[in-house]
Parts: structure tokens; C-alpha cells; sequence
């Protein structure tokens, strides 16, 4: 297949499933007719899919009985139209070696990889841990909570505040479990997405001359302009500086910090240097060294979706993700799976035993869940 870019590959699958937005299908006809290379791979793809297939089986989403025949080897039904297109997408993929939008797999043999599993924590709830050490749960349900100066306002899935004395200072802490994602508004304004199993330190007023939080984990910021007190953001061996704009932070790992700026412009600070960020690119930070590279938003904040897309990447990713939005830890029995690299998707809004069904389908890992954990075998 001739290398092509991510979205690119997202056109070519989405035009051969009828999954494409009415802008993209205009994105696929001006590539088509304007790019050979974009070309030549359409032609290759409708080449090594199954004449039955492309003839027929594109056109017959919405028959569900004629989407039980193409996917017997699947063994799973599909009951509308958004599943038969991921469904078809997958197989699709696996014909053609593609990453797509679809509950897929495709195994890459590659280097080996070292397993890393995040933690599993025991709460269910949002947790606010005040400076004074009391933890406030912040449940589901929309509730006001007064704690001294301070009122709550948590709507299940956002929490804003108001401080009537300012003597209430101190850093406090709050901490997103598993399967969850929470939205917090700062006292300047500045907002901060969080993923599953992060935690924010944060005062509940900010100086006139700085502003600063601690973040662990994976967070979208989307930062109050303020010329005259900057942002710094501390991660656990670098830091962010800004003024005022929106990128992610993911520090999953412990030795790889990625910033990616979505507007405006950015100072990281890491390993006894600082290096400039500009709007589009990314910087990819070891401990040591620094990358700066291109990225894709869409791939990049899939998460506030309850997507992880998976570009080569190692079974201890996989492994970290299904701990972090499942609450199941990975146990690896055959080391053979650490040589191979998976692309595809993992949607956090569908059952766990459809994803670990997939994946013994299509990338022949057999796994047995027994309770919290999951055993590849």
C-alpha cells in the first residue's frame, strides 16, 4: 500500500463504507482528481477488497441480514447503520493492512515493547481534596456544596466555584478516576478538561502576578488570556508557560511528556532548556531530549470522544488504556505479544467484551477476564 497520511486513510476507508461527512466526500473527489499518489491508492484498495464486497456489500448497510452474512467471521451482530459501517470498515482494514475508523486490529511485528500499567483506583466519584485536607465526592448528580468561603457548583460532569474570602488559600487537588472525564473552570477562567486518571493541584485564587497548577496525567487547557500574569502549567519534569491559549498535555508516562498546540503560542521547559511552541506543532519531551513534530487534533483529543486511536502502538499501551478507562489490569502471558505493534481503535462508550472479541477475531490474542483482570494469552 503507498504510504499515506492518517486522514488520508480516513477518506479512502470512509468513501468505500459511506462513512464520510458531505465536506470530506468534497476533500475526496478534489484529492482524486488532483493527487496521483491519493489515486493510485483508491484504485489499490478497491483492487484487494472482495469484488463481492465493494459490488454489493457497501451498498446494503442499512440490510442487516446482509450484514450478518459478511460478518459471520466476526460472530457478532451489528443493529444499525453506525455499527455496519464500523463493522464493514474493520474488515475492510484487515484486507488492505489500514488504519480506519472501526473496532479493529492489525497486529505489525516490530520491536518489543515494555509493559506499563497505570494505577486502578477504588473510587468511583470525582474527588476533591481541599487544601486543608478534607475530600469532598463529586458525584453524578447536580449539587451546590458550601466548604467555608467556598461554593461548589458541580453538575456531574463540570465544577465551577466562587471564593467569598480570599483567606482561603492552599493548593487543592482533584483527581479523575477511571472511565471518567471532568471539566473544571479556574478563578481566572481558564479551563481544564481532564481525562481518566489525572489529577489537578490548583489554589482556588490566583495571585496577580502568577498563575500556577500541577497536572498528572492528561489534560485539554484552554487558558484565560492575561498579559500581565502568566499560566505555568507543572508536569512531573517540565513545565508550560503561557499567556493566554489551548493545547493537551499527556504525561501517562513516566519518561514521555507530549504538549500539542491547538492556538496561540507556548515556552516549555525541560531537562535545563526551554524551547518555543508554536500553533500546529507538537513537542515530545523523554526527560532529556526534545522532538517537535506535526500532529493530528483529531487523533490527538479523540479522548474528550471516549476514543484512543492506535497507531503502532505496543501491547503495555493498550494494557495502560483498557486500566485507565476500564479499571482492569493487563496481565501478558505470552511474550510474543510484545514484539507486535496494533493500530485501530478502542471506544470507551462500548462494552469491554466487545473490544477483547475483536481482538481474538481479528488479531488472533485469545484473552480470559477473570474479575479486574484481563489475561492476554
Amino acid at each position: 500500500m503507498i504510504n499515506m497520511s492518517e486522514y488520508h486513510q480516513h477518506l479512502l476507508l470512509g468513501k468505500v463504507t459511506h462513512a464520510l461527512s458531505d465536506d470530506e466526500v468534497v476533500e475526496f473527489e478534489n484529492l482524486l482528481s488532483g493527487d496521483r499518489e491519493f489515486e493510485l491508492a483508491y484504485k489499490e484498495l478497491i483492487s484487494k477488497l472482495p469484488a463481492s464486497m465493494v459490488e454489493t456489500g457497501f451498498k446494503k448497510m442499512d440490510d442487516t441480514s446482509e450484514w450478518r452474512d459478511l460478518a459471520s467471521e466476526l460472530k457478532r451482530k451489528a443493529g444499525n447503520k453506525r455499527m455496519v459501517v464500523k463493522r464493514i470498515a474493520a474488515m475492510a482494514a484487515v484486507f488492505i493492512g489500514l488504519f480506519c475508523i472501526g473496532w479493529y486490529l492489525l497486529a505489525v511485528n516490530n520491536r518489543p515493547g515494555k509493559a506499563t500499567l497505570s494505577l486502578n483506583s477504588n473510587t468511583a466519584n470525582v474527588q476533591l481534596k481541599l487544601a486543608n485536607g478534607k475530600i469532598i465526592q463529586l458525584t453524578n448528580n447536580k449539587e451546590m456544596i458550601k466548604t467555608g468561603a467556598i461554593s461548589l457548583d458541580n453538575d456531574g460532569n463540570n465544577l465551577s466555584f466562587a471564593v467569598n474570602d480570599k483567606k482561603e488559600s492552599g493548593i487543592n487537588t482533584i483527581y479523575v478516576p477511571t472511565g471518567k472525564d471532568y471539566k473544571i473552570t479556574l478563578s481566572d477562567g481558564s479551563e481544564i478538561w481532564m481525562n481518566a486518571q489525572t489529577t489537578l493541584s490548583f489554589p482556588f485564587y490566583f495571585s496577580d502576578s502568577v498563575r500556577e497548577v500541577t497536572i498528572h496525567g492528561e489534560a485539554y487547557c484552554k487558558i484565560a488570556k492575561n498579559k500581565e500574569s502568566p499560566f505555568i502549567l507543572h508536569l512531573p519534569e517540565s513545565t508550560v508557560t503561557v499567556l493566554g491559549t489551548e493545547f493537551n498535555v499527556n504525561t501517562y508516562l513516566p519518561d514521555k511528556t507530549v504538549v500539542s498546540l491547538m492556538e496561540g503560542k507556548v515556552n516549555f521547559t525541560g531537562g535545563g532548556s526551554t524551547q518555543s511552541l508554536e500553533r500546529g506543532k507538537q513537542i515530545v519531551f523523554d526527560g532529556e531530549n526534545f522532538t517537535k513534530n506535526d500532529f493530528n487534533s483529531r487523533t490527538v483529543l479523540s479522548w474528550q470522544q471516549g476514543i484512543f486511536y492506535m497507531d503502532e502502538a505496543n501491547i503495555a499501551e493498550i494494557a495502560d488504556v483498557l486500566n485507565r478507562w476500564f479499571g482492569v489490569t493487563v496481565i501478558v502471558e505470552n511474550p510474543d505479544l510484545y514484539k507486535k505493534r496494533f493500530a485501530g481503535i478502542i471506544d470507551k462508550k462500548l462494552p469491554l467484551n466487545d473490544f477483547l472479541s475483536d481482538l481474538n477475531a481479528i488479531a488472533k490474542i485469545t484473552s480470559v477476564q477473570k474479575g479486574s483482570e484481563v489475561h492476554f494469552k
